[in-house]
């Protein structure tokens, strides 16, 4: 069976993040065996910068995101439920994403990776601010949870943004319920054999040795 991991982000007990965290499990029941991190019951620390994982393959802190490395090793499927705090993510997940730097380190400092670079996973997002929607609301909270899933080598399939909550709660939006359902059957029922070297390296032949075109689709198969 597929595994999945789910992340509530919010500090905040039956709230936006809460709700659409039960309909995301409610969805993945019987199709994915499911790890659900609720951060706010959790007791960890961010990354206290000590240097452990630059020299030793892990991270030195034994707390309640010890095991995490392990899950992201073994999962299918990552997905994030977050609110927006100043245009960016609640503590706790950012210091979640911190201590990912044992990863990073494991990949490329000591080239002996915690994570399996060559299975292909993808996942995505779902972030919500109450404020009405402005130009930059979701720009911060994209670009740290890309920099987190390229971390897992997981592909972010989508970023779902849902602006205004505090007017109109985001699990009443049947838009973004409908966007969330989309994305949970394209995960479920995604090939997870990724596309031959060789075959990637024809696209970048074909398209007059267009790299960029080449690292996109790589980068799909989550082989960062």
């Amino acid at each position: 069976m597929i595994k999945a991991v789910v992340i509530n982000a919010s500090p905040r007990k039956s709230g936006n993040s809460s709700h659409i965290s039960e309909y995301i499990m409610e969805r993945l029941e019987g199709k994915a065996e499911v790890t659900y991190y609720v951060l706010r019951e959790m007791e960890f620390t961010g990354c206290i910068d000590c240097g452990y994982c630059q020299r030793n393959r892990g991270c030195v802190i034994r707390d309640d995101l010890h095991d995490m490395y392990r899950v992201f090793d073994e999962s299918d499927i990552t997905i994030t439920i977050t609110p927006i705090y100043f245009d960016g993510t609640p503590w706790k997940l950012k210091a979640m994403i911190d201590r990912m730097q044992a990863i990073y380190n494991s990949k490329y400092v000591l080239e002996d990776s915690l994570i399996d670079r060559s299975k292909p996973r993808s996942g995505f997002v779902v972030c919500h601010g109450g404020a009405p929607e402005y130009e930059t609301q979701f720009e911060g909270n994209r670009n740290v949870l890309q920099f987190m899933y390229r971390s897992i080598n997981t592909e972010l399939a989508e970023h779902i943004k849902a602006a205004d909550t505090d007017a109109s709660p985001v699990y009443e939006n049947e838009k973004i319920l409908s966007q969330i359902d989309r994305c949970i059957d394209d995960l479920i029922h995604v090939p997870r054999i990724p596309p031959p070297l060789n075959y990637l390296s024809r696209i970048n032949e074909s398209e007059g040795g267009g790299m960029n075109r080449f690292m996109s689709v790589y980068n799909t198969f989550a082989r960062v």
